[in-house]
């Protein structure tokens, strides 16, 4: 083992060193503020008057945290986390603290490699960037393939909240069936429509904040219909069955647009691996034949 190979993992394991002792000190800041909120919950209990709300009720964070949840970036992030299926607020806090933790520890990591590697800086300046925005590359991929799976679940759910109308459920009792019964991103949806119902909230209010959460043009347009029945007092069975039926019009019409793309998409790996092997088989007797007849 070399003298440059033998810095780079003495580098390395500074940056792990400090990457374990970053979140020791996050770990302790946050059971700081879980006994602070006990206490105050105690001085409540105590003196009898719910009003007595201290500061220190509020978790503590770093600064540098904050400034990212108070930013237009922290504000993306929350919606694409909520996009995921993470819209809890102390698992947003969590994934904000490990991007700040990856990015001190590329700047720990780079910091030691200026000095033992012959790299150009900005190429180095260049990993604690990609260190902090490579946990976004993992969150759109996520709320894309959660996307895919509610546009595939929808028409079937729809149908399920139709037969539950008709049958004399009701439309609240029917998503919560749903929601108890199926193991979807959709149905995770409905439970929280359904607990935001719970503590106070409308049900158009809480319709409409999962639509503009989701962005799914498809969920959106069934949403706009289910309000409506508040609004213009059309029967709710009759708008779900058009609803379901529209939604599969939709994804017949996408296969179908998916299918016409199929053959644009094959032609580069047919010319790029089946044109080469045809080309010998067919060519390759005719080219031997040739060389040995000049030869």
């Amino acid at each position: 083992m070399n003298e440059s190979t033998l810095l780079i993992l003495i580098s390395l394991g500074y940056a792990a060193l400090a990457l374990i002792t970053l979140r020791f000190l996050l770990a302790r800041m946050r059971m700081r503020s879980n006994r602070q909120l006990l206490r105050s919950i105690d001085l409540v209990h105590r003196s009898g008057r719910p009003d007595v709300i201290t500061a220190s009720v509020a978790p503590s964070r770093s600064p540098l945290v904050q400034r990212i949840i108070d930013s237009n970036y922290g504000s993306w992030l929350r919606k694409t986390l909520g996009r995921a299926g993470i819209w809890q607020e102390e698992e947003y806090q969590k994934w904000v603290s490990q991007k700040v933790s990856l990015l001190i520890a590329g700047l720990i990591a780079t910091l030691f490699l200026i000095q033992i590697t012959e790299l150009s800086r900005p190429i180095l300046l260049s990993l604690p960037v990609v260190a902090f925005f490579v946990l976004d590359a993992v969150v759109i991929d996520r709320a894309k393939a959660r996307v895919v799976a509610i546009e595939r679940v929808l028409p079937e759910t729809i149908d399920l909240l139709g037969m539950c109308v008709t049958a004399g459920i009701g439309f609240h009792a029917g998503m919560q069936r749903i929601a108890n019964s199926s193991e979807n991103p959709l149905s995770q949806e409905f439970s929280r429509v359904l607990g935001e119902m719970k503590v106070g909230r409308s049900r158009t209010d809480a319709l409409m904040d999962m639509a503009e959460r989701l962005d799914v043009p498809a969920l959106t347009e069934f949403v706009n219909s289910v309000l409506q029945v508040d609004r213009l007092g059309v029967p709710m069975a009759k708008i779900l069955e058009e609803q379901s039926r529209r939604m599969r019009v939709i994804r017949h019409e996408k296969a179908r647009e998916q299918a016409q793309k199929l053959p644009v998409k094959i032609l580069a790996p047919i010319m790029l691996f089946m044109m080469p092997a045809l080309l010998i088989i067919v060519l390759g007797p005719a080219v031997v034949s040739i060389l040995q007849s000049f030869g």
